[in-house]
């Protein structure tokens, strides 16, 4: 087995007027330990110099190896004012202390020292805290050092509560009174060091690579675009479910149009629910052709998706503990990005197609001519509900505009007449409602009802 990249090992101090401090709360010993701490961590004896350092001379003189939430180096003054903090704070936050230790020759093959001193003050260790459960990292108080004096590089670790900082399971601010960082905390800990430290030379080609396989999936469903897979649905049941799937949209609004729909906020009553259903069946139909564009770009998405996986998962071998699918926030992250855009697509196309198909009945010329098409969209708003779950285009090509029996021919001229007789009177509505443009100012001319 591989040794591990990464290595924490910590321990802490309660605060003296922790509750679950049963130890010697003695106050002399307790600043002894922390004044020795500091010091021992700022130890120019025991620092890592770079290269560009050890031939200008290392730093400068009243710099200490001591690195403050800034990623500067603390100065005299500075270390000063850190050991009165921590002792000041020790009275009710606790006092955690751990060490950082890393493989030296992976280190040294993707992280310069002053990157490395950025990336843990700036990025590393704020994250940490936050999964420790501390809410504003400026009410904390972090401080670290990194020594060369083994044979492992490693970084010595401190932080502590200047203020009451810790999110409760009742919502409530208080200082945090577990002292033992739990597996699930360690683990984040150890994996965002290496995702952090590999991030120019593994993570940021991934992460490119991805977004712009993800740009170009986008494109199939921009309006605006060329591409747009949408505009041309040549599958007559597929165009069905698109204009019953507009129809259910502006039912659900009750007819309040003019601004696009947000997928992820439609509800989950009986017609919201039934919003989301038609939608996800419209996305397999768009996926389902494996011989499609579509198809070819939706996979290279999906096996970016998997190289940036198994890099997660490469990581929690490497570091010997399992998988924690939480951790894995970003791959989740872009999956949800991806499904709510292309959802986001479809409902909105849908209620565009449905209103313009209404607003289309509504200017028709003055020959009053109807096409075949307006007859099937009329004839499938009549019977929507009583043929709530079918093609009823395809439906009614196949049944409405054929027949044997005269009582079928008898049933079909009534559905046809009825159709057409309802589009004559939405034209005369129409014609009102444009005489109306010259008496109301108030008219809209995008009002769906």
């Amino acid at each position: 087995m591989n040794s591990p990249k990464v290595i924490y090992k910590g321990k802490y101090t309660y605060g003296l007027n922790n509750p679950l401090n049963h130890n010697s709360k003695d106050t002399k010993k307790i600043k002894t330990d922390i004044n020795n701490m500091i010091d021992y961590y700022a130890d120019k004896n025991k620092e890592v110099v770079g290269m560009i350092d050890y031939y200008m001379g290392s730093k400068q003189d009243n710099k200490l190896n001591l690195i403050m939430e800034n990623g500067k180096y603390a100065t005299s003054k500075d270390v000063e004012k850190i050991k009165k903090q921590f002792i000041k704070a020790n009275e009710n936050s606790n006092l955690w202390k751990g060490v950082i230790s890393f493989d030296n020759e992976w280190l040294n093959q993707t992280i310069t020292i002053k990157e490395l001193e950025n990336v843990m003050a700036k990025e590393v260790i704020p994250k940490f805290l936050k999964k420790c459960g501390f809410v504003d990292i400026k009410k904390m108080r972090y401080c670290f050092s990194i020594h060369g004096n083994t044979n492992h590089l490693h970084i010595h670790l401190a932080f502590t509560e200047l203020k009451p900082n810790y999110m409760n399971r009742d919502g409530k601010i208080n200082y945090r009174r577990l002292g033992m960082i739990t597996k699930d905390e360690r683990e984040f800990l150890l994996n965002q060091t290496v995702i952090s430290l590999e991030r120019k030379s593994i993570m940021k080609p991934l992460i490119t690579n991805l977004n712009k396989d993800i740009d170009e999936l986008k494109k199939y469903f921009n309006s605006k675009d060329k591409n747009f897979i949408l505009k041309d649905i040549k599958n007559i049941k597929m165009e069905e479910k698109i204009i019953k799937l507009g129809y259910l949209i502006n039912m659900y609004r009750d007819g309040n149009v003019g601004k696009k729909v947000k997928y992820g906020s439609i509800k989950n009553n009986e017609i919201g629910l039934e919003i989301k259903s038609l939608t996800n069946e419209i996305k397999k139909y768009l996926f389902d052709d494996k011989s499609s564009i579509l198809y070819k770009e939706k996979s290279k998405v999906n096996n970016d998706l998997k190289k940036l996986n198994n890099y997660y998962l490469k990581i929690n071998e490497q570091n010997h503990f399992e998988k924690n699918l939480k951790e894995n926030k970003l791959v989740i992250t872009k999956e949800k990005y991806i499904d709510s855009f292309i959802s986001n697509a479809i409902v909105n196309h849908a209620m565009f197609r449905t209103n313009k198909i209404y607003n289309t009945l509504k200017t028709k010329n003055t020959e009053n001519k109807i096409t075949l098409d307006d007859l099937l969209q009329e004839l499938s708003y009549e019977q929507y509900q009583r043929y709530k779950n079918k093609d009823l285009k395809l439906m009614l090509l196949k049944n409405n505009l054929s027949g044997n029996t005269n009582y079928q021919k008898f049933i079909i001229s009534q559905n046809v007449m009825k159709a057409v007789k309802n589009l004559n009177e939405e034209m005369e509505e129409y014609a009102k409602e444009f005489h109306e443009l010259f008496v109301n100012k108030d008219y809209e001319k995008n009002s769906w009802r």
